[in-house]
């Protein structure tokens, strides 16, 4: 028994229904995810890698039918009549990168000593240094008038330079 790995379309934003309702009829489903990071780098739970898509193996002798009109499920990927499969090494491949950005998250988030652009309010486009960082707010050292003053910033309005 040899199982074929199939790309199947789901509705918008419904890949996690999708799989739930594919696995209670015993397919094995692959939904890539990775961490929903903000602005800073911060992750925030997860969201599919390919958005709008996941992978389900079936056994050869199982029948795909009952794929299309599984809640959450648009539709099976075709190329003309033939259905999309997909080669487990890929899938493997895919598992491996998956694995990658999950265990090498993005440095987005600032830190003290980052140069950084302050991009919304009334000072917009002037540069800093962040010296303080907090949950909600950055302290920024700005030079003006030949001083340094320090500004407390929304982490909003803030971004790396």
């Amino acid at each position: 028994m040899n199982a074929q790995w199939v790309v199947v379309m789901t509705k918008a934003r419904q890949e996690h229904k999708a799989v739930t309702n594919l696995q209670n009829q015993g397919f094995n489903v692959y939904l890539p995810s990775t961490p929903r990071r903000d602005r800073f780098g911060e992750a925030h739970g997860l969201e599919p890698l390919f958005p709008g898509y996941c992978f389900c193996a079936a056994q050869t002798e199982q029948s795909l039918s009952p794929l299309r009109s599984t809640p959450g499920v648009l539709s099976v990927v075709r190329f003309g009549q033939q259905i999309a499969h997909i080669d487990a090494l890929a899938i493997d491949r895919i598992r491996k990168a998956e694995a990658y950005l999950t265990e090498n998250p993005i440095d987005g988030a600032i830190q003290t000593g980052d140069r950084v652009r302050i991009v919304d309010g009334p000072l917009a486009g002037l540069e800093g240094l962040a010296s303080n960082t907090a949950q909600n707010r950055i302290e920024v050292l700005i030079e003006m008038l030949g001083q340094y003053q320090r500004l407390r910033c929304d982490r909003s309005q803030i971004v790396k330079a």
